[in-house]
């Protein structure tokens, strides 16, 4: 080609370093060839071999003793919130356990009065406006409102319950009840004491709170009640008495010998007792011996009728309350009966059935009648020794 070509050819061997060579190229006499010095660059460090990680130590089971969870929450009771309840449950957020909430529903964390309830279930804090006739309830959701004892509604509204109205009471059978707001009275019964709820029949005979005189029996007919009768030798009507100053005038059998065993038979009626006197009487007072029952009694004097030969007309009477004693009794009369000398009457006598017979065996016996119509008629007639008495002015 007619031009010199010189060409530098670095080529790296495998040679010693440093060596040059010069080298003909055929056809290119003008071409020469240095071959530069050899370049060893470092060589990288050799890939260790592999080596075995360690070994995974074996799983230990971690014994209940260490960590019991009794509640089974997976939160040891050591560190436990809510023993017993699942600490893991908050349903209102407030990082309480709904186990452990004292207001479920609101905020634990917040009680703006510090009394220690939360704001959402106090009564304090304003949330609820309860009627007047009610209370406030703080419960673990809400506070709530109840009506009072002896009211009735929601606890917003709240009226009066008439428990006497409702015979809801407890009043006793023999007291009467008075509604008021709210609840309710209870007073004994007239003859009764007690609270109301519970009541007594008064005897004031056995309290001895009776008015009778001192010279009078008092008998109890019921609950509050009772009678008095002057005794023996007194006269007047039980509450005032005064000494009989009349003369003993008319006596059959006047001692203190009865038939014990003898009563009036029957369910009552009027038993008539024939005697006469010898001269001008008035009488003030009469009586027969009797007892066994108690209730009302009455004893009298009736003119005789000559031609049917039994009792006549009521001319005087009186009543009293006869005694269950075996005694003298009777009442006064009124008005007192003036008698005429020589003439016959009758004592008669409104007795009690079963009651104790006017009777001494070995007595002056006496003209006897019995009626049964309030003295319409008389039968029965016979003669028996009976005992009565009347006292004159």
């Amino acid at each position: 080609m007619g031009r010199n070509v010189s060409i530098l050819v670095t080529y790296i061997l495998t040679f010693a370093a440093g060596c040059t060579h010069d080298v003909g190229i055929a056809g290119s006499p003008d071409v020469s060839i240095e071959v530069a010095p050899e370049v060893t660059e470092p060589r990288p460090d050799p890939i260790p071999d592999p080596v075995d990680p360690p070994p995974v130590p074996d799983v230990v089971d971690i014994h209940p003793d260490e960590c019991p969870d009794s509640d089974g929450d997976g939160v040891c009771d050591a560190d436990d919130r809510c023993p017993g309840h699942d600490d893991r449950l908050d349903s209102d957020g407030d990082t309480v356990p709904d186990g452990c909430d004292r207001c479920r529903g609101g905020d634990d964390r917040r009680d703006t009065d510090g009394d220690g309830t939360p704001d959402h279930c106090d009564c304090d804090h304003g949330t609820i406006t309860c009627d007047r006739n009610a209370r406030c309830i703080e419960g673990d959701a809400e506070p709530t409102c109840i009506c009072n004892d002896g009211f009735e509604g929601d606890g917003f509204s709240c009226r009066d319950i008439d428990e006497c109205a409702r015979g809801t009471d407890a009043c006793h059978v023999h007291a009467s009840c008075t509604n008021t707001v709210g609840g309710y009275t209870c007073t004994c019964d007239e003859g009764y004491a007690g609270d109301g709820f519970t009541c007594s029949p008064v005897n004031h005979c056995a309290a001895g709170t009776d008015l009778c005189d001192v010279n009078a029996t008092c008998t109890y007919t019921g609950p509050g009640t009772y009678d008095c009768a002057c005794n023996t030798g007194y006269l007047g009507d039980g509450y005032v008495c005064t000494p009989i100053e009349d003369d003993l005038c008319i006596v059959s059998n006047d001692g203190p010998l009865y038939d014990d065993w003898v009563l009036m038979s029957g369910t009552g009626g009027l038993l008539a007792m024939q005697f006469s006197i010898t001269r001008y009487l008035r009488v003030s007072r009469c009586e027969v011996f009797t007892g066994e029952r108690t209730g009302a009694s009455r004893i009298g004097i009736w003119s005789h009728d000559y031609t049917e030969d039994m009792p006549y007309r009521d001319l005087g009477t009186g009543s009293w309350s006869m005694l269950s004693a075996n005694q003298w009794q009777g009442a006064n009369l009124s008005p007192v009966v003036a008698l005429g000398a020589g003439l016959d009457y009758w004592i008669v006598w409104q007795f009690i059935g079963n009651c104790q017979a006017p009777q001494q065996s070995g007595g002056t016996p006496a003209e006897v009648r019995q009626s049964t119509d309030g003295g319409g008629s008389w039968g029965m007639e016979f003669l028996t020794p009976l005992k009565f008495r009347c006292f004159c002015e």
